[in-house]
């Protein structure tokens, strides 16, 4: 896969991708942001205003009703993920604390969300997954 970065500048990626298999634990629509349920071990859309909807790891293969196996991509690039808004290229791509399953190009800001880089757009829907750790922020 040959993708353009930025000016006249390509770049070959090879897509490494790295798929797990969980048990849904809801109805959960394709390239959504997912999370583990502490007590169960089933995926759930993920958001970033709560710890029992964070941290995220993975984002959904296709989707997936509850009680079926979702495949959940951990590496890798994601086409067409669901967000909040389109990207520009090389932004820094975040678990949404507005929609659960959703990113953004916005860094959460706030007490009590939580902040989780998922990865860097190649373009406007697109993301090379990065996952980072989930922080808490807190108050200064």
């Amino acid at each position: 896969m040959t993708i353009k970065l930025t000016g006249l500048v390509l770049v070959s990626v090879e897509s490494a991708e790295q798929v797990i298999s969980r048990t849904a634990g809801e109805a959960i629509p394709a390239k959504a942001v997912v999370c583990l349920g502490e007590s169960d071990g089933k995926v759930y859309k993920a958001k970033a205003d709560s710890s029992t909807t964070m941290p995220a790891v993975g984002i959904t293969k296709e989707s997936v009703s509850a009680g079926n196996t979702a495949k959940v991509y951990q590496s890798g690039i994601v086409t067409s993920v669901l967000r909040e808004a389109d990207f520009s290229p090389d932004d820094m791509v975040f678990v949404s604390p507005l929609t659960a399953g959703k990113v953004t190009k916005t860094p959460p800001q706030g007490i009590g969300l939580f902040s989780q880089m998922m990865g860097r757009a190649i373009n406007s829907s697109d993301i090379i997954l990065e996952i980072g750790t989930a922080c808490e922020l807190l108050e200064v």
